[in-house]
């Protein structure tokens, strides 16, 4: 049985018989990949401590011709406690892992987005200065999808009219989420379902397609930019996914889950 060495990030536990626990990763070399932890919901297991979501951990993986893989050692290198101890910041880190285990296909192999992944962890872990933390750490989830769609192949069109390819021009414009952008005044009659958008979101937008993430801290964003950007990016994501997330209702609603937690 062969094996293979790699960085992960933990992305789902599942229950898997009796002892055994069936886990979700991201690899960095690998891209997605499950495998079964054998004696992990044990007290005495070794390999339980290392192995809980949202932690970064060099696996150790053996390969198996039937079945599951199995996780043959584990070693952390990151836990992202504080993130895990804030829970609204905790409900934004579960629909970027809900994303990327949902959208991405197993051994899907890009590093861009494992960095990507990682990098978002370690801001909602260390906070955003200021009063607006959760707004900012929100606006960083938006811009995380629209950059893991961008790696999945599913860019939007955000400088030429997806009708007649003519440039978008600083005038009265629209998106059209299946039509995958931006559509000009003229083309926008043809089409239902089409959203307006300013200048200024497209600008962001644009932007946020080739920021770090950390870049939210620099940028000064009206309430009107933040819904507009919202609407577009859940609009877009929601067309390509056909369905909702199912963590979409605790980002909903997470001050009244807040206070249950």
């Amino acid at each position: 049985m062969s094996t293979y060495k790699t960085r992960a990030i933990v992305l789902t536990k599942k229950t898997w018989r009796e002892n055994d626990a069936l886990y979700s990763f991201y690899s960095e070399d690998f891209g997605k990949i499950k495998a079964v932890a054998k004696g992990a919901k044990r007290i005495s297991s070794k390999l339980a401590p290392h192995l809980e979501p949202l932690m970064v951990t060099d696996l150790m993986v053996a390969r198996s011709s039937r079945g599951v893989d199995k996780v043959a050692g584990s070693s952390l290198v990151r836990d992202f406690c504080l993130l895990k101890n804030n829970f609204p910041r905790l409900i934004l880190a579960g629909q970027a892992v809900e994303l990327v285990d949902e959208f991405v296909d197993l051994e899907h192999g890009d590093a861009r987005i494992f960095e990507l992944l990682k990098r978002f962890f370690i801001l909602l872990n260390d906070g955003f200065a200021g009063d607006n933390d959760f707004v900012k750490s929100k606006t960083a989830l938006k811009i995380f999808i629209l950059q893991l769609l961008d790696y999945l192949g599913y860019t939007p069109e955000l400088y030429s009219c997806v009708n007649c390819k003519t440039e978008i021009a600083e005038a009265e414009n629209f998106f059209h989420s299946a039509r995958g952008g931006m559509l000009c005044k003229k083309c926008s009659q043809i089409f239902l379902e089409r959203a307006p958008i300013s200048n200024n979101t497209i600008k962001f937008l644009r932007l946020m397609l080739i920021s770090d993430l950390g870049e939210i801290e620099r940028i000064s964003l009206t309430e009107n930019l933040l819904k507009e950007t919202e609407r577009i990016i859940d609009s877009f994501l929601h067309y390509q996914l056909d369905r909702e997330l199912a963590s979409d209702r605790y980002l909903t609603n997470w001050k009244a889950y807040a206070k249950l937690a």
